[in-house]
């Protein structure tokens, strides 16, 4: 079931509020101001199908035009520190690798000169 809805205007007259006119899909009013003698008129109520439709189209291009919002930036993970044992380890490698590969330098000197 459709919803109706009217708007009447009351006029006073003779001492009693009288209905003037119904409307179903605009109601305008109008003013005028005696001292500057300048009047205006403004819509209070307005309803069509091309109103619905166009405000059912500015709210989709709302929508559509809304540009998404980038994602937030991963943080980066903290390094883990290292402790003294890994670092005391990774020295002795490195001794040992320095050391054997002066031992292997000295070793092919050797085969040279005494051959």
């Amino acid at each position: 079931m459709a919803l109706l809805r009217v708007f009447e205007i009351h006029t006073y007259r003779s001492g009693t509020w009288k209905i003037d006119s119904v409307f179903d899909d605009r109601v305008v009013e109008e003013t005028f101001d005696d001292e500057s003698q300048q009047g205006g008129t403004r819509t209070i109520y307005r309803s069509n199908k091309a109103d619905k439709i166009n405000k059912a189209t500015r709210a989709k291009k709302a929508a559509a035009s809304k540009i998404p919002a980038p994602p937030p930036k991963a943080k980066p993970k903290p390094k883990a520190k290292k402790g003294i044992a890994h670092q005391a380890i990774s020295a002795c490698l490195l001794l040992a690798v320095i050391v054997g590969g002066g031992l292997f330098v000295i070793y092919l000197l050797n085969t040279l000169t005494v051959g």
